[in-house]
């Protein structure tokens, strides 16, 4: 799926990672959120996370794959400082994981 940006009640999408990255940039208020595949076209995922969060550092990132083969995002799944959510998952999961990484940024877990 798409990358998802969430500003609280607000909801951006993007086609890839360059295009998030570019629309995070132009967006004048701070995202809360980046919900992201493990492998996405255009950017390597580690480098639209690194992106986003230098844009906003205290924003929540969930990573949303079947599974992840980049090293660095595998890393920081162990290192719980992103949120992972296995696919296949229902709505109510994605809700569920979208939620705990809003209410509880600073303790990423496995949703």
């Amino acid at each position: 799926f798409a990358h998802i940006g969430v500003l609280l009640d607000t909801l951006v999408e993007a086609e890839d990672g360059q295009q998030a990255l570019t629309l995070a940039r132009r967006h004048r208020t701070p995202f809360d959120l980046l919900c992201t595949d493990g492998a996405m076209p255009g950017i390597p995922s580690r480098d639209l996370v690194a992106g986003f969060r230098a844009l906003f550092p205290t924003a929540a990132v969930l990573v949303c794959s079947a599974h992840i083969e980049e090293q660095t995002l595998k890393a920081a799944v162990e290192q719980q400082d992103l949120n992972y959510l296995p696919k296949p998952f229902t709505n109510e999961q994605l809700l569920s994981a979208v939620d705990l990484s809003l209410v509880r940024p600073e303790a990423p877990t496995q949703c």
